[in-house]
């Protein structure tokens, strides 16, 4: 899939974006569901629901996309809810065993979705942002033992997982091509199953996390058989805690931990050569966060590597600060989608929409 972007609008950019993004051909995919190369980091039953007899097994790749297997018929008899919990073993290594054809293809830039630690095949529901996940690369026994001993709030104790380390070899090998990655984010919410939710759903009022999420109410313990723990959520889905804000953005505890994490995948060794580093962000639902933020964030980035690219997915701020080097062009892509796709557009209102884009 090809993704068109356009400079951002906004007056207050302090930088222009790097020379090196000016016409790459980008290509996005979702690790997942692009090359399944090592069979043996495949999910199960118990690494999605918890239980090892739950009907569910990774998808094959060439079954038809609206046919429902007898184990998603089980879980749910509308075909929606059981596609959206399949996941199909993609990996690292299948991408890196399929370079050489993107390499063919004259694609310039590969743009991934999250790569970090989640149950989604799709990982913008994190359980943690500093870790890429277990089922993208290989998992050991002794990578349990060192994240054992992890304070994820403290940075100096984090650990490179297999995984991590195998993602940082890919890196290096898209940038042997002369080819460039950026991952996607989200900075706004997390899932049930981040570390430091997990502590405050566990420890409640005892948890030093409770600063993190903005906590309605408290679980009584005189009512064992019931829980009256509340928390602002994204959308209002229990499965997605939002971070804390204030009128500046995260809000301290959150935000020191999406600095560090985005500075871990920007430089893996810390020795200041951005080789196995990734060159750029794409960041989505950057307006549930005010402009401060991220006028924050991306400074911090580009102190990191002066060279890096960094994309609004979401919808832009108009004409006000805008810090991003990019924005995704929806309106562009909305106009080609109705006037070729659905066809649902006249040429003249094909033409109008482009104008107002050009505007």
């Amino acid at each position: 899939m090809t993704l068109l972007l356009a400079a951002s609008a906004g007056a207050q950019q302090a930088t222009p974006p790097p020379d090196w993004a000016r016409g790459v051909q980008w290509y996005l995919l979702l690790p997942d569901r692009f090359r399944n190369g090592d069979p043996e980091n495949d999910p199960t039953a118990a690494d999605v629901f918890g239980d090892a007899k739950a009907p569910w097994r990774v998808s094959e790749w060439t079954a038809n996309w609206y046919a429902q297997t007898v184990e998603e018929r089980m879980l749910h008899e509308d075909f929606y809810s059981s596609a959206l919990l399949r996941q199909y073993g993609g990996d690292f290594d299948g991408l890196l065993s399929r370079l050489d054809y993107l390499d063919a293809l004259g694609v310039e830039g590969i743009i991934l979705t999250p790569v970090f630690e989640a149950l989604s095949s799709h990982k913008f529901d994190v359980s943690s942002l500093h870790h890429a996940d277990r089922h993208f690369g290989p998992f050991t026994p002794l990578d349990t033992t060192f994240l054992n001993r992890e304070q994820p709030e403290d940075p100096r104790t984090w650990y490179m997982t297999s995984a991590d380390r195998r993602f940082a070899e890919l890196v290096s090998a898209i940038h042997e091509r002369g080819m460039r990655v950026l991952i996607m984010a989200q900075f706004a919410h997390v899932s049930v199953h981040f570390w430091a939710f997990e502590d405050l759903l566990r420890r409640q009022e005892t948890s030093p996390y409770g600063s993190w999420f903005t906590v309605q109410a408290w679980d009584q313990p005189e009512t064992p058989y019931d829980s009256e723990f509340r928390y602002d959520k994204m959308w209002g889905i229990d499965a997605f805690p939002r971070f804390r804000q204030d009128t500046l953005g995260l809000v301290p505890g959150p935000k020191e931990y999406v600095l560090a994490s985005t500075r871990r995948w920007m430089d893996p060794n810390g020795d200041g050569n951005f080789d196995d580093g990734v060159d750029g962000w794409c960041i989505e639902l950057a307006d549930e966060l005010p402009v401060s933020f991220w006028e924050d964030w991306t400074r911090h980035c580009r102190a990191i590597n002066p060279d890096v690219l960094l994309v609004n997915l979401g919808e832009g701020w108009g004409r006000t600060a805008a810090p991003f080097d990019m924005d995704r062009s929806q309106g562009l892509s909305r106009a080609l989608s109705a006037y070729f796709l659905s066809r649902t557009l006249t040429p003249t209102a094909l033409d109008a929409m482009l104008m107002q884009q050009r505007s």
